[in-house]
Formats: structure tokens, sequence, C-alpha cells
């Protein structure tokens, strides 16, 4: 209850704050350092020290809005020594804290709503343990193995044709054939589906070559580059393993923090040279995996700074609708939501903090978290138990976890053929022997 009024009084505060147009940078960031604070204390304690999918969302949203000006507020500038200030001029730009108050106001909505749904019941306990169907997790390991298998496929045709190579610069990657192919989404969601499917059968000791698999897809798409391909299965695979009922361990933290501080920044860092080539030249900190996902807050600066000055318009839901009407009605011209935006952000990716209030404003920011939020925390709790639905679930976070950093135009796809893959999995895993 006392976590709750927390939240409550700390919403109340930034909404305030934000329709004042309140200026004052410092207090600001003691707000939103309560806001991180609160939110990481939620996150290890909603499930009793388990993370959950919704966990993993709200963990990915934090660090992309708060990743770097937290360590940049409070350690100082080099922190972001590496960055050219074209890149930087943003942190002194007028927009910069209605940017951040925006950010604490949808991290706030996606919490309040999860305290009001969860069930601290989720996952399995060690008394009433679901028996296991051997014959259906057989069934599953073997469609997770297929699909990898087919994502190893995939790369192998490219690479031995020359459409990629086996280790090269993250923007040969983008400019390759393998990238640019009309399959690369599928094959992108496949990799999801096996991933996720994966981690319901068990430990890895008993699917040595489905991890095997996963692991080798992993580090091709490391070697060129690439790291929210194997990132967000990996972060949706510790949730559905905490919604299931696993803690967090010390191990689990080891590796995380592993990933964050070492993997990520090293790939950053050499992606534009090649990994393999010039690893020795790899530096890391303990900040700088951050303050690289939280470049994305510029995209909300300078969004907003483009409302004020007339060069782009708020778009009333175009982002939410049309990708779904472009599914509908695949065969006729459509309008590109938020064309201008892209030109003028060409290569910056985006956010879905500000792309929530492009659409709708303030107003926006509240519902689309506060949706996303108890959606997620609501289905997480019913599907506990079921290891298809949940792995289907999982799938659906690493989507969400992609468009944190990016557009949402690609989600409604995304899903659609996720569902229609979960389907035929279902359908084939629960037939009879």
């Amino acid at each position: 209850m006392i976590v709750k009024i927390f939240f409550l009084v700390d919403f109340f505060v930034c909404l305030f704050l934000f329709l004042m147009e309140y200026s004052n940078l410092s207090v600001l960031m003691y707000i939103t350092t309560f806001t991180t604070a609160m939110s990481l204390y939620n996150i290890f304690t909603i499930y009793n020290f388990r993370l959950s999918l919704s966990s993993v969302i709200l963990l990915y949203t934090i660090v992309t809005q708060f990743g770097l000006i937290i360590p940049y507020y409070y350690i100082g500038s080099f922190t972001v020594s590496e960055y050219e200030y074209w890149t930087l001029e943003f942190l002194e730009n007028k927009y910069l804290i209605p940017a951040i108050l925006i950010g604490n106001i949808a991290i706030i909505s996606y919490e309040i709503s999860r305290l009001f749904i969860v069930k601290q019941s989720c996952g399995k306990d060690e008394v009433n343990i679901q028996k296991h169907n051997v014959h259906k997790k057989k069934k599953i390991y073997n469609i997770s193995t297929s699909l990898l298998i087919l994502v190893v496929i995939y790369f192998v045709y490219f690479i031995f044709l020359g459409g990629t190579t086996l280790f090269g610069s993250y923007g040969d990657f983008n400019e390759s054939s393998l990238r640019k192919n009309f399959l690369y989404p599928f094959i992108l969601i496949m990799f999801y589906l096996g991933s996720l499917y994966l981690s319901t059968c068990g430990d890895i000791k008993s699917n040595k070559l489905g991890w095997i698999l996963w692991i080798l897809i992993a580090s091709l798409f490391a070697l060129n580059g690439n790291k929210g391909e194997f990132l967000y299965p990996l972060l949706a695979i510790l949730g559905l393993k905490g919604v299931q009922g696993t803690k967090t361990s010390l191990q689990t933290i080891v590796f995380i923090a592993f990933i964050m501080f070492i993997a990520i920044p090293t790939i950053t860092a050499l992606r534009g040279l090649g990994l393999v080539s010039n690893l020795s030249n790899a530096s890391t900190s303990l900040y700088s995996g951050f303050v690289e996902i939280g470049m994305q807050l510029r995209t909300s600066v300078y969004t907003l700074e483009f409302l004020d000055i007339g060069t782009i318009n708020f778009l009333y839901g175009q982002s939410y609708w049309q990708p779904i009407l472009n599914i509908i009605t695949p065969f006729m011209d459509h309008d590109v939501a938020a064309f201008q935006l892209k030109v003028e952000l060409n290569g910056f990716g985006y956010n879905q903090v500000i792309e929530s209030y492009l659409n709708f404003g303030i107003i926006g920011v509240i519902l689309f978290f506060g949706l996303l939020g108890g959606v997620m925390c609501m289905f997480e709790n019913k599907y506990a138990r079921d290891e298809i639905k949940l792995a289907f679930l999982g799938s659906i976070t690493c989507t969400l976890l992609n468009a944190t950093r990016n557009y949402f135009a690609f989600v409604p796809g995304h899903v659609l053929v996720a569902y229609i893959f979960y389907l035929l999995i279902k359908k084939y895993a629960l037939q009879n022997k």
C-alpha cells in the first residue's frame, strides 16, 4: 500500500510539473532518481525477487529513458566523452526537461497499473508444482530447435552466396542482401519464437543442441554489430523463467552485468569497424552500456522541439492504426506515419515514450503505458502455468523490447506473424501421439 501511495504522489508531482512547464533540472533529477529507485525496487519485489516479462519491458524502458541522463548529471561529462558534440547538443536543449518528465510519467503509469493488477502467486511454487507433460515438452523442443535450425540455414545460405560476411561491420550488415531480404523480419520472429519456446523445455544440459544453436545465432548477430537481436530474447527468457518461479540469483545478476557492462559496450564501440578484427581496441566502462541505450532520450527532446516549431504535427493515433490498416489492405498505397520525423531523425531510432506523446500528448503517454503495464501483468499471471501461451507472450515481449528503441510501425505485423506461429505450434504440440 505504501509503495502505491509513493507512486501516486510521484505521478501527480511529475504531471503537475510538466503542465506548469517546470524548468529546474536539479530538482527534476532528484525526482527522476526517486522514480528509478522505486521502479527498480518494485521490479525485484513485486514477484518476490523474480523478474517477469512485464518487468524486463519496464527495466529496458528505464535504461532507454534515464540510462544517459542520470550518469551524466551525477558523475559528469566524462561519461559521454566518446561522443561528439553534435550528438550531445540535445543535453543543452530547453526541451530536455519536459522530455525527462514525460519519461517519468510513462514509467510511473506503467508501474501503477502493474501494482493494481499483480498477483503475488504468479509462477510455480515448491509444494504444488505442475506436472510436466513429457511428450508435449518434447514436441515443443523439436519445434524450437527446428525454428533455430531454419535461422542458421538462412545465415549460412547468405554467407556462402556472399550476401553477407561472417565478420563484418554493422553498416555492412545493414546493407547486405541478408538484412534487406523480405524474409529477414520472419527470420527474426522465428529466432524470437525458437528462443522462448526453447526456454520452456527445461534446463540447458537437457537441451544442449537447442542452446548450441541459440549461442551460434547470437554470435552471428554479435559479430556483425547487432545487439538487440540477441539481447531482446535473452531478456524475455529471463522474464519468462521468473514468471515460472525462478528467483533472480547472483549468477543471473552477474550474467546481466556482463552483458550490459562488457558485451554491449564492446559491440557498440567496434561495430562500425568490425568486431573481430578490432577486438584489441575495445574499451568499456561501468556506465557506457546504459549511456549508449539511454541516448534514445534525444529523440524525445527533438520531437518536442519539432512539434513546437511546427516541423511535425501530432499524429492523433496514426502510429497505431496505420500499421493495422496496412495489414488489412496490403495492396493499397498508404501514408507513412511520422514520415517527416523519420526524415529529420534519420538513423536515430525512436522510443515508445515519445511516440505515444506524439499521438495524443501526455494523455497518450499515460494511457499507452498504463494499458501496456496492466495487460502484460494480467497475461503473465494468467499464462504462468501454460508453457505454450507463456512462450508466445515472451515472443511478444521481444517485439515490445525492440519497439522500446524504435517506431511502433512493425509491432502489429510481428504480433500477427507470432500469433500464427503460436496457433500452429499449439496445434502440433497438443495433438495426440
